[in-house]
């Protein structure tokens, strides 16, 4: 849903109404009925454009979040209806520290998310007993991480793993201010059913590591 903007319509009229468009979408996989009196149900379909209207003017619209997914349909309790479209606000930037501030040797953990590219980075504590602000706890610090990228804390985290929706490593800074990489996580990594263990896979590693370059800045191995 988007909110109010201000623009020009085709024939040169400023306006500062709301503009709403509804995508029907014909589904190839099963739908869920939605009371939005009662929420909704979201989920992910292969789906083709049917149809596609413009309303002009002011509309009440709503702003809500589905954990996990960018993309979800909603429809009435009732309703025969295909569904609407709808999604979440666009993701955030990248979580990452001042490396500048650390000292070579200082390790991170990491989470990426390959949907998006995001990254989050944080530093982990040199105390296994205390974390301090903005830090990534010694037991289970990829979570902290992945907690930056989604909501629903270290929990959502956890099922973001499990779902294969974030992938968490871990980087140590060089001399020379690059960061060497290493993919085991079983916070994340390990909750993944698609593949055993919680080393990430080869074929993986690549595009993370790509991912973090382009986040960081930094050279990587």
């Amino acid at each position: 849903m988007h909110g109010k903007r201000v623009g020009t319509w085709p024939n040169g009229r400023k306006h500062t109404g709301r503009r709403e468009y509804l995508t029907r979408m014909a589904a190839e996989d099963r739908r869920y009925e939605a009371d939005l009196d009662k929420g909704f149900v979201p989920t992910t379909l292969r789906h083709i454009l049917v149809s596609k209207t413009w309303r002009q003017g002011d509309f009440e619209v709503f702003d809500f979040e589905v954990e996990g997914l960018h993309n979800f349909y909603v429809r009435g309790g009732g309703s025969d209806t295909a569904g609407v479209l709808v999604h979440n606000s666009p993701p955030s930037a990248h979580s990452l520290p001042n490396f500048d501030d650390f000292a070579p040797g200082q390790g991170f953990s990491g989470a990426f998310e390959p949907s998006t590219g995001r990254v989050s980075m944080r530093p982990s504590s040199a105390d296994p007993n205390v974390t301090p602000p903005g830090f990534a706890s010694r037991n289970g610090g990829h979570l902290d991480a992945g907690a930056d990228l989604v909501p629903g804390g270290r929990a959502g985290a956890s099922a973001a793993g499990e779902r294969g929706q974030l992938q968490g490593f871990t980087g140590f800074l060089e001399e020379g201010g690059g960061l060497r990489l290493e993919y085991s996580s079983g916070g994340l990594n390990g909750r993944n059913p698609a593949y055993p263990g919680r080393t990430l896979p080869d074929d993986l590693q690549g595009p993370l590591r790509e991912g973090v370059e382009a986040a960081t800045g930094r050279s990587t191995r």
